[in-house]
């Protein structure tokens, strides 16, 4: 089993940042992008609090439960270089990429799974 501790703190701010990362890349796809962005944003918060009470996972519980900690919100905040929306687009789709590398090279199957799966939902709720 997989925790929090397995992981770095830049790495944990890397898994914090995927739920946004996730949201943001299907908010800027979106040609109505500043109209819609308030209800993705929703549906991301929305989909963070429900997943909180389906999971076993002691890494997806730890990683749910710091989505309540205004400062480790606060801290995973997506950071852009550059204000385009192409830009934005690659940083939040690198940042994705990123965590499923650090899914495969430390949690189990199982957990990357679940995570993973969790990410796509959000996504499609985004949508």
């Amino acid at each position: 089993m997989t925790t929090k501790a397995d992981f770095t703190n830049d790495e944990w701010t890397h898994l914090l940042q995927a739920p946004t990362a996730a949201g943001m890349y299907i908010m800027m796809a979106d040609p109505n992008f500043v109209i819609g962005s308030m209800k993705e944003a929703f549906a991301v918060s929305a989909g963070i609090i429900s997943k909180e009470k389906e999971s076993n996972s002691e890494l997806f519980t730890a990683l749910l439960a710091d989505f309540k900690e205004k400062e480790m919100v606060k801290q995973a905040r997506l950071k852009f270089e550059e204000k385009n929306l192409e830009a934005m687009k690659q940083t939040s789709l690198n940042a994705l990429k990123k965590v499923v590398r650090l899914l495969a090279e430390k949690a189990t199957p199982e957990e990357a799974a679940e995570i993973k799966n969790w990410l796509y939902e959000l996504g499609v709720k985004t949508a």
